[in-house]
């Protein structure tokens, strides 16, 4: 649109003028048959993909693995009881070999601490794997946060929340 002019519509350029009219025939309906019908609910689809019948090679703890890995399937208390001993064992691993973010230096983790991932990403989900990792960093940041501010004379003050009522 040329400076200083409005834009201007042709509607009448855009409306059949009869039913008859070439601009009014539509094309002719194609039919395709319907897809063949699937499950709404995701985790009957998944049971079906995830198995091979009777020639799956995996055991059913490798499954049940790998559905908490996947985050398909909940863990068991005992399964996260086993996810924290990992993550707890590669935490202590990072720390023995001066290692703060396991994301950003990741070859030197795999170097260090390989073993340690391995379990620890096979016993929690995949998820949790990176919830956890990020959370180190923060909590030493956090950490290292507190002791600059106390060296600088600041107050340490513990907070609790209670959901008491206040009299």
């Amino acid at each position: 649109v040329p400076a200083g002019k409005s834009p201007s519509l042709n509607l009448q350029s855009q409306i059949p003028k009869s039913p008859s009219s070439p601009a009014h025939q539509r094309p002719p309906l194609q039919l395709t048959p319907p897809p063949p019908p699937t499950s709404p609910f995701p985790s009957e689809k998944r049971k079906e993909t995830a198995t091979m019948g009777w020639l799956s090679s995996s055991s059913p703890e490798d499954q049940r693995s790998q559905e908490i890995r996947a985050g398909t399937v909940a863990p068991s208390r005992a399964e996260r009881a086993r996810c924290w001993e990992a993550r707890d064992g590669y935490f202590a691993c990072l720390d023995r070999n001066n290692i703060v973010d396991a994301l950003k230096e990741e070859k030197a983790a795999g170097k260090a601490c390989g073993a340690e991932s391995k379990v620890f990403e096979k016993d929690c989900a995949a998820q949790w794997v990176t919830y956890f990792k990020k959370w180190r960093v923060q909590d030493i940041q956090k950490r290292q946060r507190i002791k600059e501010l106390e060296a600088q004379g600041a107050n340490r003050l513990d907070v609790q929340t209670d959901f008491t009522p206040r009299s």
